[in-house]
């Protein structure tokens, strides 16, 4: 892990009125934001980040394995001030990585911080892409918190999307609140994947198998 003062790197990289980045400087700089959160970043990570695009970083660059920044951003930062920035210089927001993966999958199936799912969606991220399992931001959100949930739905997430093997949102939901707003939004509880097996047969949880049998899951 690498430490990195902000303050001194600043300093380093004042460049005078009408200066340029060269070719060697915008390529220093697009490594070092490809690989941001790998460091020990001693300050502000929105000014560090600030800096390397003003020595010229590519904001949609890509890593070894198809990722971008934003993509980075969206999966370990809990400030939505860097995915605004990134996103104000020209970073896709609909990119894919190699896994098909977007940011905002990233954002669902990683974050805790809802706000940078809003942006996403504010500045155009599609709801429903899929990966190459066929999954969505809203099948990862499932997996975690009720907040982001609701967001990917009000936003017009597919409720009844399948993956390439038919499982559904509804059977990646890990909690009784998920499982409700799923069912609100019109979920099918009976919707079988393509080894036979439904929501109930799947849920381990008694209260998520009570909501479901609640609302019209058959065994």
């Amino acid at each position: 892990m690498y430490r990195i003062c902000i303050a001194a790197l600043m300093t380093v990289m004042i460049c005078g009125p009408g200066c340029e980045p060269s070719a060697q400087e915008r390529f220093e700089a697009t490594e070092k934001l490809l690989s941001a959160w790998d460091k020990n970043i001693k300050g502000s990570m929105a000014d560090y980040i600030r800096v390397l695009i003003g020595e010229g970083a590519d904001v949609n660059a890509r890593n070894r394995d198809g990722g971008t920044p934003l993509m980075a951003a969206a999966r370990h930062s809990t400030i939505p001030e860097i995915v605004t920035l990134l996103i104000e210089k020209g970073a896709d927001v609909n990119a894919k990585d190699k896994q098909d993966s977007t940011p905002l999958m990233y954002a669902a199936r990683y974050s805790s911080t809802p706000e940078i799912v809003t942006l996403l969606v504010e500045k155009g991220a599609e709801v429903n892409p899929r990966n190459i399992a066929g999954s969505t931001p809203l099948m990862f959100a499932a997996l975690k918190t009720p907040e982001i949930v609701t967001l990917l739905i009000e936003a017009g997430a597919d409720v009844n999307a399948r993956t390439l093997t038919g499982w559904t949102p509804l059977m990646y939901a890990s909690s009784p609140e998920v499982v409700t707003l799923l069912i609100e939004a019109g979920a099918d509880v009976n919707a079988k994947n393509d080894g036979g097996i439904t929501p109930p047969g799947w849920a381990k949880n008694p209260e998520i198998i009570k909501l479901l049998k609640a609302a019209g899951a058959k065994e």
